[in-house]
């Protein structure tokens, strides 16, 4: 719920990879929010290929050896091109298929052995391209 908030907020598309179990939980929560989710643009893919053909897709993960330089030095260079930022959820994080899939790979803030709510990386990754767009302009 608090990602469809987010999305709303931002006006940005929210691209979802879900099987059916997670599709029912992802209507539960749709109802929740009432009004507010359709503000939202939501896509929901049952295949991950799918969801990111169109995109530049930049996986967040603990596993990548670059952090939030390399992801300043990415949007300035694609600042024509849609991105896809991916994440995982907070349990079990981007499955290995989302990793290999992705053009590149970040990883958000030092490593300090718990991980990062989705919400947070989004909110966190939202606000470096808010601030290089506010920086150009």
């Amino acid at each position: 719920m608090d990602m469809i908030r987010l999305c709303a907020a931002f006006k940005i598309e929210l691209r979802i990879i879900c099987d059916k179990v997670s599709s029912e939980l992802l209507g539960e929560a749709i109802k929740e929010l009432g009004p507010l989710a359709s503000k939202a643009n939501i896509r929901i893919y049952e295949d991950i290929q799918e969801a990111v053909k169109d995109l530049i897709p930049i996986a967040t993960t603990r596993y990548a050896t670059q952090n939030e330089v390399e992801f300043i030095k990415l949007i300035k260079s694609y600042k024509d091109e849609r991105i896809g930022i991916m994440i995982g959820n907070e349990y079990t994080g981007l499955s290995i298929k989302a990793r290999k899939l992705a053009k590149h790979s970040i990883r958000i803030g030092p490593e300090v052995g718990f991980p990062m709510r989705g919400i947070n990386v989004a909110a966190y990754l939202l606000g470096i391209i808010a601030s290089l767009k506010l920086l150009s302009s």
